[in-house]
């Protein structure tokens, strides 16, 4: 948890770890800013595409199953088509990475959200089937790993 990439990637190198950054398209700015790279050239910073997020891996349906569970609503179709409205009733709105949309709708349309981000990201990770996982950016990951493995001796 947290965004302080920087910071992280020191105190996991502290501990004797090698360290691979898998991130959010849209934190792409932020470890401009905090020179990541130049700070830690040997750390590998893998990016989803553009500005996707990891609640877009899951298919849309599949996340907002999670949603409605989490926020004791009868039926996801019903959250998806409430949430659409919520996004084009504002041109800011569809600015949000989708994430930011989904919560910042569930903040204004439910009083009291008892729900968490990472609670609903791991039932969705639950309720999906594993070929409905968008699985490129997963296997970038892995190989990163096994390049990283490759290098060591045990």
């Amino acid at each position: 948890m947290g965004d302080n990439f920087e910071f992280l990637c020191r105190l996991a190198k502290s501990q004797g770890t090698k360290v691979i950054l898998f991130l959010d398209g849209d934190k792409r700015k932020l470890i401009e800013q905090q020179k990541v790279a130049a700070e830690h050239p040997d750390v590998k910073i893998i990016f989803l595409p553009d500005r996707e997020e990891f609640e877009q891996l899951l298919p849309t349906e599949v996340y907002f199953r999670a949603v409605a569970e989490a926020t004791q609503q009868p039926d996801a179709t019903v959250a998806i088509e409430a949430w659409k409205r919520w996004v084009n009733e504002d041109p800011r709105h569809e600015k949000k990475s989708f994430s930011k949309q989904v919560w910042s709708w569930l903040e204004e349309s439910i009083d009291t959200l008892q729900a968490s981000k990472p609670a609903v990201m791991r039932r969705a990770v639950e309720l999906a089937k594993p070929e409905e996982i968008r699985a490129d950016p997963l296997r970038q990951l892995l190989k990163a790993i096994s390049d990283d493995l490759a290098g060591t001796s045990f």
